[in-house]
């Protein structure tokens, strides 16, 4: 646990900076696919292949305190070591769940343990939306 805290407070502290450079690059991944049928193409693939890659670009989250001023009240959901790992696994179990018993990997089950304001809701909206 304190390594997870650890590196929760250095993400925070590189959070402003991802953010601002996040913004520029969906702005131009956006402008190129408006006038680029091969890039629409392309991306959507990629949004297809790397649900990791959908919510670095594409999935927006409630603002949280201090970032209004750069987005209004959606900010890009830009998330944390452990919060990527939990998107990875969750997923790996919804796309578990769709193949026979016997050909499954992994567990139907996922235990959650967390604390408020950590975006597990948040992110199990987004997967389901994905």
């Amino acid at each position: 646990m304190d390594q997870l805290r650890k590196d929760v407070a250095l993400e925070k502290q590189k959070y402003k900076a991802k953010l601002e450079k996040n913004l520029i690059e969906r702005a131009k991944l956006l402008n190129k696919a408006k006038t680029d049928e091969v890039f629409q193409r392309m991306l959507l693939k990629k949004c297809e292949d790397d649900i990791l890659f959908w919510f670095e670009y594409f999935a927006f989250t409630q603002n949280i305190k201090g970032f209004s001023h750069l987005t209004g009240e959606a900010i890009p959901f830009l998330l944390f070591l452990f919060q990527k790992e939990f998107v990875i696994g969750l997923w790996q179990n919804i796309m578990d769940a769709s193949k026979p018993i016997d050909e499954r990997i992994r567990a139907l089950d996922v235990f959650v343990e967390k604390s408020r304001q950590v975006g597990i809701t948040w992110i199990v909206d987004a997967v389901f939306t994905y």
